[in-house]
């Protein structure tokens, strides 16, 4: 019998996804469905699943934003998870802290980049908190857009410690207050293309973060760019080769043709474990080694 995993996402369900893998032995059916940013359709859909499936990823929405080790907690993400009562649900913060401080790596050992003369725009760091911390200690030139992002003003930030300030003033109330959709881009908002401060896209050599939000406000010209990011389609890949840049990097490997978020690799994850539960770091580490599954490259032009 396959172990069935089900990614329920605030994203857009245009790009809904199912596919079938083997992993480690065992057959395993994963599936994304965009909620095109109805929190309620969400709840709903994991209170029909709960029970009936192996795991949850929870999409488009992440429990808490980080940097520098402070956490906030975003609230319509625990009133989707309240409804999953026998099966676990992840965000995917379980993986992202053993994966993604392996990107720069790749990007001065394989691709040869050199971090002393190598700009990175990092649109939003407080979802990939361990690969902007990696990519900052290990020398890039660095602009962190997440106070853009969220307030539509022209504020880069240019060092994590900078970025800490910010979140202390503003996080909480935009957490706690601010609707979610206000802080990221959530069902078809992410299909509207608005191009915005697309000075530091055009700045940077590499450009890093959420496909979402790269997709949305990135000039159209991204010729000779290299872009860091987790859940792509084949048509995303398409439309980036389309757009001119040279390397696409993926924090996961491709199930499907499609390199899934986070939250879908811990979910088949916790699946083939089969402990009902979310995992600990060495559990997680244990099964990462066993599929191997580590960052990819791949030369679009």
């Amino acid at each position: 019998m396959s172990l069935k995993v089900y990614s329920v996402s605030l994203g857009s369900s245009s790009r809904n996804h199912e596919t079938e893998a083997e992993l480690l032995g065992k057959k395993i059916t994963i599936k994304r469905t965009g909620t095109d940013g109805d929190i309620e359709k969400a709840c709903r859909m994991v209170a029909s699943l709960d029970g009936h499936i192996d795991a949850f990823g929870l999409g488009g929405i992440d429990f808490y934003l980080s940097i520098s080790g402070d956490k906030y907690p975003l609230p319509d993400a625990f009133k989707i998870a309240a409804h999953a009562r026998k099966t676990p649900m992840v965000d995917g913060f379980g993986v992202k802290n053993l994966v993604e401080d392996k990107i720069a790596a790749i990007l001065t050992d394989e691709l040869k980049f050199d971090p002393q003369k190598t700009k990175i725009f990092f649109v939003c760091a407080m979802n990939r908190a361990l690969m902007a911390e990696s990519l900052e200690k290990s020398g890039f030139e660095m602009i962190f857009g997440d106070f853009m992002s969220a307030t539509k003003m022209p504020v880069p930030v240019y060092s994590l410690k900078t970025g800490r300030l910010f979140a202390k003033l503003a996080a909480p109330f935009a957490t706690r207050i601010l609707p979610y959709r206000f802080i990221y881009p959530v069902g078809n908002d992410q299909n509207e293309r608005k191009e915005r401060f697309g000075e530091y896209f055009r700045w940077a050599d590499i450009i890093a973060g959420d496909f979402n939000y790269i997709n949305r406000h990135a000039p159209l010209d991204l010729g000779g760019k290299t872009i860091i990011t987790t859940s792509v389609t084949e048509d995303n890949a398409r439309c980036l080769k389309d757009r001119g840049v040279k390397y696409l990097v993926t924090t996961y490997p491709r199930l499907g043709g499609r390199a899934f978020g986070a939250n879908v690799i811990e979910a088949a994850m916790v699946a083939l474990a089969g402990k009902n539960r979310p995992l600990m770091p060495g559990e997680y580490m244990e099964i990462l080694q066993k599929l191997n599954f580590k960052p990819e490259f791949e030369k679009l032009n």
